[in-house]
């Protein structure tokens, strides 16, 4: 066997000022294979360059090669990150048309391609020799790469465990420019469905199992088709780890709501009856009722009743005077009363108002409801509460050096504060 003598890449070339040759796209050139794989192709390019043919340039190979073999082909890209030329095979069509293709396109046909690479953004696919391209967002919904947070490494490795395999797909797209051709599985996987689709209607009842769970929520496979159950249909109340309660493999029972273009909406929670409902009968517009402190957004405050049912005090309804914030009035795991002023049951809705209320702590009664004959905002009388000056008696036997170490509240506002309480009291 002759021996082959060491090969320059082609950075080294480009450092070479005796080097004559400059490889451009496109270019044809010949040279003897070195080696040959199912991985990939290596061939001497006449001891100027490596040239390297891998990937879906693979497809379009001449069967049987021999290493020794002289060979032409034409230049893909002119460096790799190893410094080799990436070459290929592709005879160039002088139609440029694609053939069969233009016929399963137009016609919509069914046809079977087979995975060989994947990247972040799909598949790369291949029918013979011709190659195109199947993006995740075409993938069937069986198919579909569901990873919690969308997190691009473990998509792209749920992916690559597709390489090898054949899937049916239908041709959505062909740039004859470029001979590009776009498949999607999802449009075959409708096209196969169509009659299983006719076969279910809005309100039908299907038993399934979980097939992915989502933050947004559940997928469901039933009688070979998939449907999803957003969140706000898992269930009557509030879920709060639909990772936790659910999971791949679970059989549930649910309820079509729509059917959209293939597209199957679902709900666990309109098998059952509301249970909201029977709970709000009992509560009427004006009455007055105790909770607690659960939750404090900007807009408001949520309070727990019991029974799981859960009531809103917006901002505007915490105070008589206008406050920024509901947590200058109001803490988490106060006990407070409120009073009902809407009732909306579809919504699961209860509006709550304590405008005129006084606030009362869970284990005993405020001493300081004589604070409310002063002329001080509800903020201050708060503040006055935490430190322990809860009544006129107290405000009127401290001094301006004690009001002053209160927050907020400095020597003008001290004075001010002592002046009302001995006047009032």
């Amino acid at each position: 066997m002759a021996k082959i003598k060491k090969i320059k890449s082609f950075s080294e070339l480009l450092r070479d000022k005796k080097a004559d040759l400059i490889f451009r796209r496109g270019d044809e050139v010949s040279g003897r294979i070195i080696s040959s794989s199912k991985n990939k192709i290596l061939i001497d390019l006449k001891g100027r360059a490596l040239g390297i043919v891998v990937g879906r340039e693979l497809l379009n190979a001449p069967s049987n090669l021999k290493t020794g073999e002289k060979i032409k082909a034409s230049v893909y890209d002119v460096e790799d990150e190893e410094g080799n030329v990436v070459l290929s095979f592709r005879a160039r069509r002088e139609d440029g048309k694609l053939g069969s293709f233009d016929s399963s396109f137009e016609k919509g046909k069914v046809i079977i391609v087979k995975v060989i690479e994947a990247n972040r953004g799909g598949l790369l696919v291949a029918v013979g020799k011709t190659c195109g391209f199947l993006p995740v967002s075409q993938l069937s919904p069986k198919h579909y790469p569901r990873v919690e947070g969308g997190d691009k490494e473990k998509i792209l490795s749920k992916l690559k465990e597709f390489i090898g395999e054949e899937l049916g797909v239908k041709i959505i797209n062909i740039n004859q420019g470029n001979k590009d051709i776009i498949f999607s599985e999802r449009a075959a996987k409708l096209e196969t469905d169509k009659e299983k689709l006719s076969s279910i209607k809005v309100a039908d009842k299907v038993s399934g199992e979980i097939s992915g769970v989502v933050d947004f929520g559940l997928f469901i496979h039933f009688d070979d088709l998939e449907g999803l159950i957003h969140i706000s249909e898992v269930s009557w109340d509030r879920v709060e780890d639909i990772h936790r309660d659910f999971h791949v493999g679970d059989k549930v029972k649910a309820k079509v709501i729509e059917i959209s273009e293939g597209r199957i909406s679902l709900s666990i929670k309109q098998t059952q009856k509301d249970p909201w409902l029977k709970k709000i009968k009992k509560y009427k517009i004006g009455e007055k009722i105790q909770g607690r402190i659960k939750r404090l957004t900007p807009f408001g405050a949520f309070v727990e009743l019991g029974n799981g049912l859960e009531g809103l005090i917006h901002i505007s309804e915490i105070s008589n005077e206008r406050i920024s914030d509901p947590a200058d009035i109001l803490k988490l795991a106060d006990e407070i009363k409120a009073e009902i002023i809407s009732l909306e049951p579809e919504e699961h809705k209860i509006g709550l108002s304590i405008k005129g209320l006084a606030l009362k702590k869970k284990k005993k009664a405020s001493p300081s409801a004589d604070l409310k004959d002063i002329k001080l905002s509800q903020m201050t009388i708060k503040k006055l509460k935490r430190a322990g000056l809860d009544s006129l008696k107290k405000i009127a036997k401290a001094k301006v050096s004690d009001l002053k170490k209160i927050e907020g509240i400095g020597e003008a506002k001290a004075k001010k504060i002592l002046s009302l309480a001995k006047k009032a009291k």
